[in-house]
């Protein structure tokens, strides 16, 4: 699979959104990004294609550097640094379900 140059800069200002900004705008950039790329890049962005070496929970986007995928980073956030309740990553996980 390719990814076209405008496709990366979106998925990766999506996957950057929670480390600057708040969780509103991580739905708002979801819901402009689904409509912007298509079916097979944002299931890329979501899931990504390879495992992490170092969790088996995480997963990244060999296409952009080995970036996490965004599941990962949701997972990350809700669990760990804890800026996403429960209510908001079941939330996301439903946007994200949704292509």
């Amino acid at each position: 699979m390719e990814l076209s140059q405008q496709e990366k800069k979106l998925i990766i200002s999506t996957l950057s959104t929670l480390r600057l900004n708040t969780y509103n705008d991580l739905v708002n950039n979801i819901k402009n990004v689904k409509k912007k790329i298509s079916s097979k890049a944002f299931n890329l962005m979501v899931h990504g294609d390879t495992p992490d070496n170092t969790n088996d929970k995480y997963y990244k986007i060999s296409l952009l550097e080995g970036r996490w995928a965004l599941k990962s980073i949701i997972h990350y956030h809700h669990n760990y640094i804890k800026n996403i309740n429960k209510e908001q990553f079941n939330e996301i996980n439903i946007l994200m379900s949704v292509v």
